[in-house]
């Protein structure tokens, strides 16, 4: 059976998911649409959530362009489509966890100014 947890990481992500289930009672049916319900009422509030966490992120970053701080400590998200040219130091830790094309795209993430980057 598919766990709530990636139905509704599934259903976050745009999917359709159809459930097929044998012909059951009545009341079998009423406790599935209860169930249904209530997966539809998560999945609204997990959307609201990944919404203020979006806005907060956002809210960082921008934060950190206009250099109100001056170092960030992120995840791998640095890795796609972000263009900091004031960034000019980049310090991985756990570098022998990351693949080789990783290490290279991040990488590109600094220096991209006429500032030395280290």
């Amino acid at each position: 059976m598919i766990k709530k947890k990636r139905l509704l990481s599934l259903l976050l992500a745009g999917v359709l998911c159809l459930g097929m289930v044998q012909p059951v009672r009545a009341d079998e049916v009423a406790d599935a649409k209860k169930k249904q319900e209530a997966l539809e009422e998560e999945k609204k509030k997990a959307e609201q959530e990944q919404a203020e966490l979006s806005q907060e992120l956002d809210s960082i970053m921008e934060s950190f362009v206009y250099q109100e701080f001056d170092i960030l400590v992120c995840t791998t998200i640095i890795e796609t489509g972000i263009d900091i040219p004031n960034v000019n130091t980049l310090i991985i830790l756990d570098a022998d966890r990351f693949g080789l094309s990783q290490l290279y795209q991040i990488r590109g993430r600094v220096g991209r100014s006429d500032k030395f980057a280290y």
